[in-house]
């Protein structure tokens, strides 16, 4: 299967290549240019964090931020540009975001959660998809389409997500059910989208483009169901941090030889479920696949509607 005229076209334009990358970027040349027109702010910004000389701490911000930016979307020293977004982003994460240094375990356990997820989530999302970028400029283009346009889709869902639950929060409005619902259609389209599509040849195939930018959006919807709606509970997007903190809540109980105080209680009975959940769901997700390919996603899909129509009934938190 070859990739169809019109995607072909399109990837072959210079202005869609130039305006894809203008997008991708967004996150560092649009913080470059508000540095860079919003300077006290910037300077301030750096003091805070103890950055000393601000001034070249800021000048230098603001050349990687938008010096990489530039190379990208013109398709200069793409190998360049995007290690020194990757380091920037890696660096500032460890700056801003020091879990190390909070002192009370339920704040640090949050505190974690948030760093793990600038880490994991925007690095996975902003700099993997301009390496992946950079492969396809060197010559791999196979859904290339795809990889420019998932970071704005994922961007433009949160944003769609969030501000509907703005508007319903501003109402007196719950939202869990409405973020659980979201994320089933979502999740069903994907999985409708992901059978009509395979098999597929080239990753450029709309129906394939389709498919992976719908899953794009339901993740989309989850994240922000994890940071806006259900905070009382352990992050179901960064398993990485859960996993850290039941290997740290471990070393604490055993310490406590098997006395832990009511902190440490909270924290193993709020970590171990999702924990335990996302280790099963790997396996029977391969399972899954193995058996019914992408008719699987339905178990997914079941267990999201089933908890928004749980919530509907017993009624929604306050």
């Amino acid at each position: 299967m070859t990739t169809p005229r019109p995607i072909a076209a399109l990837l072959r334009a210079p202005v869609f290549g130039s305006v894809a990358r203008a997008v991708l970027t967004t996150p560092y040349w649009f913080a470059g240019l508000y540095k860079l027109t919003h300077w006290r702010d910037a300077l301030g910004e750096a003091a805070h964090f103890g950055l000393r000389p601000a001034v070249l701490v800021v000048a230098a911000t603001i050349a990687v931020q938008l010096g990489g930016s530039v190379l990208l979307i013109f398709g200069r020293l793409s190998w360049l540009a995007a290690g020194a977004l990757g380091v920037f982003t890696a660096l500032a994460t460890l700056i801003a975001h020091p879990y190390w240094t909070v002192a009370d375990p339920a704040e640090r356990f949050h505190a974690l959660n948030t760093f793990l997820e600038h880490i994991g989530l925007f690095v996975a999302h902003a700099t993997g998809n301009i390496v992946m970028l950079g492969v396809g400029l060197a010559g791999d283009a196979g859904g290339l389409a795809t990889k420019l346009l998932a970071l704005p889709v994922f961007i433009g869902a949160v944003a769609a997500a969030y501000a509907l639950i703005r508007w319903r929060n501003a109402r007196g409005q719950p939202c869990e059910v409405l973020v659980l619902a979201l994320q089933a259609v979502l999740l069903a389209g994907f999985m409708l989208l992901t059978v009509w599509a395979l098999p597929a040849a080239s990753a450029n195939a709309p129906s394939v483009m389709l498919a992976g930018l719908t899953g794009v959006a339901a993740m989309a919807v989850q994240n922000v169901g994890a940071r806006v709606v259900f905070t009382h509970l352990a992050p179901t997007t960064m398993m990485t941090g859960n996993v850290t903190q039941v290997a740290i809540d471990i070393v604490d109980l055993a310490i406590a030889r098997g006395r832990p105080d009511e902190a440490l209680k909270a924290r193993i009975r709020k970590t171990w479920p999702p924990v335990t959940a996302f280790a099963l769901g790997a396996m029977g997700g391969a399972i899954g696949v193995l058996v019914a390919g992408a008719w699987s996603l339905a178990l997914g899909v079941i267990v999201v509607a089933v908890l928004a129509v749980l919530h509907a009934v017993r009624g929604e938190r306050s």
